[in-house]
């Protein structure tokens, strides 16, 4: 922990495990579905998932790579075992997965660096599926919204140290005013313009000029910045500086005002923004590709370049050099209006039906009605355990239940007013039980 990268809450959420001392926990459950553990006097139990399931990290490697997989995680030191996890999950892989590969007594790669976000609201409330309330798996396809948006979006919202919300008008503001005004612009305006005016061909330049030796010097100061936030896992910092990057090098075009009167009257200096712009593209190229993949491989394609790679913090306008020759440009992003904030936050604001929330067949309107019964049985048929706050209020749900049906037996007066109020709370607790489910998926 203390020689990683670990988040704030990741840290604080392992030591009060160890502070309040190691507990003996179950790790089978009386369930058909699951892994069977293979010991007889344990015929017809399975393991309990979350046991198994950080297991599958090791088996989805050996799956990957077949026997190579014991290079990524048997006695190696140059390997460093990154995971990025939500809150509700840290002792699993902090304190739980840690101890079962030592418990192996065998050299297995151990957590190193630990990312772990707190919650992302869906304006300003929960993300639901029993409620239709956000954006879920074939949702985003169905927004139209190229998915290096909602990647880009999504990182830029990251809640790394404190809870964080996803909103419409937020989302279009970004891709119009930073992805398309900013990292869009720099990149089109460019390779637009070395196609219109050098036939797509890099020519011959200087990087002489203190205009060049301002821009070289501020852009390896942020590149920097992008190499230390990566290394500490701080994603949307990183984020940060690539943006940053991409305004210095428009910055840089409006500086050297890049025009047709440029390359008419100083064909010079008009050659050497254009060379060093076309290099920082391939830069940016680079540093968006974590964030941003697709988009960064249609910007090496419309440079006809192979994929960069950073190899240090440092950066010369020397990658293409002259008479390397582009392909045709292409515009990297498409605007949305705002208005469409309105329409996609009226689809996804919980007034959806099943269906239409989840893309998958619509529910019986029994199970619609009984969230409690639903989430009861997903509870026992995933073998897990609610925490202790929402096991009080499952006790109390039986507890009211008993009372109900005491007060039917007996044909009290009040007993619809007190059915009432318990099909109420059922739902309420039923609710609140499916949300924390959603968040173990």
């Amino acid at each position: 922990m203390e020689n990683g990268k670990w988040s704030s809450n990741s840290i604080s959420v392992t030591k009060a495990w160890l502070k309040e001392g190691l507990r003996e926990r179950c790790i089978t459950r009386d369930l058909k579905w699951g892994v069977p553990v293979p010991l007889n006097e344990f015929s017809g139990k399975v393991f309990y998932v979350w046991f198994d399931a950080v297991l599958g990290y090791l088996s989805i490697t050996k799956r990957l790579l077949g026997n190579d997989w014991v290079k990524w995680w048997k006695g190696s030191n140059n390997v460093e075992l990154y995971q990025f996890i939500g809150k509700d999950n840290v002792p699993f892989h902090s304190v739980i997965f840690p101890s079962m590969l030592l418990g192996c007594e065998e050299p297995y790669t151990l957590i190193k660096h630990l990312s772990t976000t707190e919650y992302l609201q869906y304006e300003n409330t929960k993300f639901s599926k029993s409620r239709g309330t956000g954006v879920f798996g074939s949702d985003v396809k169905a927004t139209g919204i190229p998915i290096d948006v909602w990647r880009y979006y999504l990182f830029s919202v990251r809640p790394e140290t404190q809870d964080s919300n996803f909103n419409w008008n937020e989302l279009i503001s970004r891709l119009n005013g930073e992805l398309i005004a900013n990292f869009g612009n720099f990149v089109n305006r460019i390779t637009k313009f070395l196609n219109a005016k050098y036939d797509g061909v890099v020519p011959e330049f200087d990087i002489f000029a203190e205009i060049e030796s301002k821009l070289i010097s501020d852009v390896n100061d942020l590149l920097v910045h992008y190499l230390d936030a990566l290394e500490s896992v701080k994603l949307r910092q990183g984020l940060k500086s690539l943006m940053e990057i991409s305004a210095r090098g428009n910055l840089y075009l409006t500086e050297s005002r890049l025009d047709n009167k440029l390359f008419d009257g100083e064909r010079s200096k008009c050659n050497a923004v254009v060379g060093v712009s076309i290099n920082l593209i391939y830069l940016l190229s680079a540093l968006a590709e974590p964030y941003m993949p697709l988009t960064a491989n249609t910007i090496v394609n419309m440079l006809n370049a192979p994929a960069r790679i950073i190899s240090s913090g440092k950066w010369e306008p020397n990658d293409i050099l002259a008479g390397h020759k582009i392909g045709k440009p292409k515009l990297l992003f498409k605007r949305v209006e705002e208005s469409k904030a309105d329409e996609y936050r009226a689809r996804f604001g919980g007034t959806r039906n099943d269906t239409q929330a989840g893309g998958g067949q619509k529910k019986s309107k029994k199970a619609a009605k009984d969230p409690f019964k639903d989430a009861t049985k997903a509870v026992a048929t995933k073998g897990m355990t609610l925490p202790d706050e929402l096991q009080a209020r499952v006790k109390e749900v039986e507890a009211q239940g008993s009372v109900v049906k005491q007060k039917k037996e007996q044909k009290a007066s009040d007993m619809q007013e007190v059915l009432t109020k318990f099909l109420a709370f059922k739902v309420q607790v039923g609710t609140e039980m499916m949300e924390w489910l959603e968040k173990q998926n």
